[in-house]
């Protein structure tokens, strides 16, 4: 079985750096990811707080990891803080500022799932903003991943290869409908920091209403999101109605990131 806390930080860190992400900021609550983020940081590739609640007020840093019961402690509380800090800090620095929520989540290309070169997001978000001059926001929407587990995989791609596959049919139950319907909509995002407003968890407004915001297609680019890592239940079978549609089009990166652990 896949470890949650064994190498899924590093192969999340190098997988991403092999799509053409240039800098990481990772805001953690109690440094418990320091261990795994140290060399990173030392290469100059990931800007780390190792515990932002407490970087905002102390009694923040309680409530996120010390609140007794621990089904009390908030452990996002300060999520919408970070990413509005994130994309500020980045103004003047990078081009583009692309938030993922956690180490579940993973972007992917469907494309690169069928024998083509890897193609570096930057060089996809160039193609995009042409054909859009104006564009200040990219919408991303996602594709939940989890189920039963295959036995041995070394990494997540390989051990979690069915999606939730969010689809509408005619004979769907309310129910299933009304688990559809939460992910049909946008889940992360990409954004020019200088032309932003604000940015809220799953959403960002443009700074002038002439400005675009561009819904990509999950056929481009999508956020892969492992809801049952580090879980000893099936959140994708207990919260969204099962992961059972297969999906294998991120095998590809399992050769490459296990190539690359230290």
């Amino acid at each position: 079985m896949l470890k949650f806390s064994d190498k899924y930080v590093e192969d999340w860190i190098n997988y991403h750096l092999a799509i053409g992400i240039e800098h990481f900021t990772v805001f953690d609550t109690d440094g418990s990811y320091e261990p795994y983020v140290r060399s990173y940081v030392d290469r100059g590739f990931v800007s780390y707080h190792p515990r932002f609640p407490k970087e905002v007020a102390s009694k923040l840093s309680l409530a996120s990891t010390r609140a007794s019961p621990r089904s009390e402690r908030r452990q996002v509380l300060l999520e919408p803080h970070a990413i509005e800090l994130c994309v500020w800090e980045n103004r003047q620095v990078s081009d583009w500022v692309v938030v993922v929520h956690n180490m579940e989540e993973y972007l992917h290309s469907p494309f690169l799932g069928k024998g083509l070169p890897v193609v570096k997001l930057p060089e996809m978000i160039k193609t995009w903003a042409g054909e859009v001059p104006s564009v200040a926001v990219f919408e991303i929407f996602q594709e939940p991943m989890g189920g039963a587990g295959m036995d041995g995989g070394s990494t997540i791609f390989s051990r979690w290869t069915h999606k939730r596959g969010l689809e509408f049919s005619e004979d769907a139950s309310m129910k299933g409908a009304e688990e559809d319907a939460v992910h049909f909509q946008p889940f992360a995002f990409i954004v020019d920091p200088i032309n932003v407003l604000q940015t809220a968890v799953h959403l960002a407004q443009a700074r002038a209403d002439d400005q675009a915001v561009v819904s990509i297609s999950k056929d481009n680019l999508r956020m892969n999101h492992y809801v049952d890592l580090g879980s000893n239940r099936s959140r994708c079978q207990e919260e969204l109605g099962g992961c059972e549609v297969q999906d294998t089009s991120l095998l590809w990166a399992e050769e490459m990131v296990l190539y690359l652990r230290g």
